[in-house]
């Protein structure tokens, strides 16, 4: 495939037209179109399917268009992109779409998106509606106040600063990371950590998150 394509390949086709984006291997920068053609007739791009970019590890970039619904799990399972761009309409049916996404350093949502925020500078995708973190691949944003179980699974984040306003973290938030330094922001009233065990604590119960 070459870099700056705008129409993928292969295709799940029905009679209603081409609905999914399913596996293959891409590289440099890629754009998934709403509609492509075939045979003179257009047909809208729904979703991307499971492992549809996986395992692409000469993917740089991927830049999804407005009137793409869904991204099935595992779409993005370990590509090596660094910047993604998500429309308005989009919807993750699962965290597991991005697991072993390392390289990820940039998550650019619309705006404009009822359902999802991102944060300058944390590669990071959370709930707009409750705060809670979703995935993080380079840190965890200060505005969220929760983190989902698998959040930081798969990224490449080694150095993890937990912010004051994080008020829970859910069993497995932090499985199948390499973290190196844990740090708590002073101001967190709910968690703790010991210098070099590199834990986090919870304070009014004692437990071992």
């Amino acid at each position: 495939i070459e870099d700056s394509i705008a129409v993928i390949a292969p295709h799940v086709t029905t009679d209603a037209g081409i609905t999914s984006i399913d596996a293959g291997f891409y590289s440099g920068d890629v754009s998934v179109p709403s509609v492509v053609h075939k045979d003179g007739t257009a047909y809208p791009v729904g979703k991307i399917g499971e492992y549809a970019f996986g395992s692409s590890y000469r993917l740089n970039s991927l830049t999804i268009a407005e009137g793409v619904t869904e991204i099935e799990p595992e779409a993005f399972r370990a590509s090596s992109m660094k910047t993604i761009t998500l429309p308005a309409s989009a919807t993750v049916n699962s965290r597991s779409a991005f697991e072993i996404c390392r390289k990820l350093e940039e998550v650019n949502i619309s705006p404009d998106n009822p359902e999802y925020v991102s944060s300058e500078g944390c590669a990071s995708i959370a709930e707009k509606s409750s705060g809670r973190l979703l995935k993080a691949f380079r840190k965890i944003p200060a505005s969220v106040s929760s983190i989902a179980s698998g959040a930081i699974r798969g990224s490449g984040i080694t150095e993890l600063r937990i912010p004051a306003g994080v008020t829970q973290i859910e069993p497995g938030a932090f499985s199948g990371c390499s973290i190196e330094h844990i740090e708590i922001d002073p101001a967190n009233t709910v968690f703790d950590t010991t210098p070099g065990l590199n834990c986090v604590i919870e304070k009014s119960t004692g437990r071992l998150i």
